[in-house]
This record gives C-alpha cells, structure tokens and sequence, in this order.
C-alpha cells in the first residue's frame, strides 16, 4: 500500500508516491523486494528453512503455504532452477 511505497521509496529515494509507476521496473522491483524481505523475514526462520514463519512475516497469514512448501521442496531437492 501506500505506507511501503513511502518506506521503500525514501529507503530508495525514489518519489514512489507521485511515480508508483516506477515500483514496475525489474531493478526498482527488485531493490523494493529485497528491503521488504530483510526488514521483515527473521534470519532465524530463513536459517532454519522455515517457510510457515517466512509466509506469516510476508504474508501476516498462512495464504498460499501449501505452494510455497512444495515449490521450496522442489528447489531443495533441484527440481527447481
């Protein structure tokens, strides 16, 4: 929402509010995604690999678990590029 474009937007300095357009662009995109991920992910849940907690910090709910664990699965066990 509004509030993390203006987060990220001044973390970045980039005027995301008045441009939100610019949150689109693959290296803007990416930068946002990676601040929101290392403000909110805690570094014990990615160190133990849980991904219930890692769905919860991004998510503040369970929505799309199933999915994630098994994609997560398939990419520890490389079926997954």
């Amino acid at each position: 929402g509004r509030a993390n474009y203006q987060t990220f937007g001044d973390q970045l300095g980039i005027d995301l509010i008045s441009n939100p357009e610019l949150a689109a662009q693959l290296d803007i995109a990416v930068k946002i995604a990676i601040l929101y991920w290392n403000q909110r992910v805690p570094t014990d849940a990615i160190a133990d690999g849980d991904v219930e907690e890692i769905t919860r910090a991004i998510n503040g709910g369970l929505n799309g678990l199933r999915d994630r664990e098994s994609l997560t699965d398939k990419y520890l066990d490389g079926d997954l590029p």
